[in-house]
């Protein structure tokens, strides 16, 4: 995995980053691609906004199916590229198109 890319996804973990990390050193070494790791950032933020919706947590497998059966999971393929930040394709997952934007 690309460091910038790392370091994207662990911008929200509650670690002192010039420290060790524990999940830092789980996903350094597991060999997870980037694109992987991309999709479940962009899966666990969809949950995040389909709890707040439902007004509680819906779970990861209510998540995850609404993930496919949405079409965010073609949307994801369509649009990720190789080096992409982890904001510009949150951005064009969940916001553009939406109120005008873009």
């Amino acid at each position: 995995m690309k460091d910038q890319t790392l370091q994207d996804l662990l911008q929200d973990c509650p670690c002192d980053h010039a420290q060790w990390c524990f999940l830092r050193e789980i996903v350094r070494h597991t060999g997870i691609s980037d694109m992987a790791a991309e999709q479940m950032r962009l899966v666990y933020t969809h949950k995040f906004i389909m709890s707040m919706k439902a007004g509680h947590d819906v779970g990861e497998q209510v998540a995850c199916n609404s993930w496919i059966s949405s079409g965010l999971a073609v949307k994801f393929r369509e649009i990720y590229k190789e080096g992409m930040h982890h904001e510009e394709l949150k951005y064009q997952m969940f916001m553009e198109g939406r109120n005008g934007a873009r």
